[in-house]
């Protein structure tokens, strides 16, 4: 007895220390999104470190909140100087951002890696807003962005990088749970009119970063919306298309010569300018997503892009194929060079999944290997 009591106390302990740091409580009439008291004076905050329970692999959070005007926080330690947090500590890493006039900033290599995840709206809410509209606009904001991922808008090479979403009826909490959420309900925040959470590996070597999750909630119980940008009222279009740019990776902008950019930290009732891309914007969303190769230095000290396992500087399904047939062992296995290029993944293994991998980037279902910055 006492044996099972200490392995049912050592489990309750593991998930406390494991489990995210806020929570959703729904026993409440109104739902309020808990978050840390630091939240109250700051515009970005960290949500802790737990360990995700399908990998492994240490995840981290970050809250972004989003105040109306006269509501705006200060950024805190940590965050001046074009500096974004990297751990629960407040340590920080330099973002790209080197002049404010240049108005966008993320943290390096904290992006999508895997493009297409969907995504669900519980669209009830006290504001009359119908489930129709909330699922086509937050649908149609996530296309802008996407559309710009390439750095042009309207050329019709759209990357598809957050997916598709649904409408469910089921009570959505903020945490962590492997599924992207957008939501009604009320922060414990003050001054929040929406708040963004993006979930990820966001410490260690650049090819490892990567956003893996992200969770909406917009405040329509301190707050009105609108679709039409009404005096008095927020317009839920120019806020969702901003917070968008969050679940991208990129961050909010505070410099008075940002003004006009989607990514400035705050807004006002009724304003709508923020409902399109700025130059800023879409300069941000290219550097993230552009699709580019990466290269390694090869045995004769040239640049040799991954994937081009043939190495003849053009990247097809040939690559794949070639991946595909020593694996299956119709060809010697790969070494050297061609084994380095053919490693997409950056796991020291080659197998089915590069070759997948490689044909993923080729047709443009994705724009860079996982082993890319």
């Amino acid at each position: 007895m006492k044996k099972i009591l200490g392995f049912f106390l050592a489990f309750f302990l593991f998930y406390l220390l494991n489990s995210p740091v806020h929570a959703f409580d729904s026993t409440k009439a109104v739902g309020v999104l808990n978050l840390p008291d630091e939240a109250k004076t700051k515009d970005v905050v960290s949500l802790g470190h737990f360990k995700d329970p399908k990998t492994g692999r240490d995840v981290q959070g970050y809250a972004f909140i989003h105040g109306g005007s006269g509501k705006s926080k200060n950024l805190g330690p940590g965050l001046q100087n074009n500096t974004q947090p990297n751990s629960a500590t407040g340590s920080a890493i330099s973002t790209t951002t080197s002049v404010p006039a240049q108005c966008f900033s993320y943290t390096p290599g904290a992006r999508w890696k895997t493009f297409g995840m969907p995504w669900v709206i519980n669209p009830q809410n006290t504001r009359g807003l119908t489930s129709q509209f909330l699922l086509d606009t937050e649908g149609a904001d996530i296309a802008k962005w996407e559309d710009a991922a390439d750095g042009t808008v309207g050329d019709g090479k759209a990357i598809n990088i957050l997916g598709n979403g649904s409408i469910t009826n089921e009570v959505l909490t903020g945490n962590f749970n492997g599924q992207n959420e957008v939501f009604f309900g009320q922060s414990s925040v003050p001054g929040a009119v929406a708040v963004t959470i993006a979930w990820g590996y966001f410490d260690g070597n650049l090819s490892d970063r990567r956003i893996i999750e992200w969770e909406q909630i917009y405040n329509d119980i301190d707050y009105d919306f609108s679709t039409s940008g009404e005096v008095g009222k927020y317009d839920f279009e120019e806020i969702s298309t901003h917070e968008v740019g969050h679940i991208m990776g990129l961050w909010d902008q505070y410099d008075p010569s940002c003004l006009e950019a989607t990514m400035y930290g705050y807004t006002s009732a009724g304003e709508i300018k923020k409902r399109t891309l700025e130059a800023p914007d879409i300069g941000g969303i290219k550097e993230l997503y552009e699709p580019i190769p990466c290269t390694f230095t090869n045995s004769a000290g040239l640049a040799q892009k991954y994937g081009d396992v043939n190495n003849n500087n053009v990247l097809n399904v040939a690559d794949a194929i070639l991946v595909l047939r020593s694996y299956f062992n119709i060809d010697p296995k790969l070494t050297g060079d061609a084994f380095k290029a053919a490693d997409v993944n950056g796991n020291g293994i080659v197998n089915a999944s590069d070759a997948t991998l490689i044909k993923r980037v080729v047709f443009g279902i994705d724009a860079r290997f996982s082993v890319c910055p």
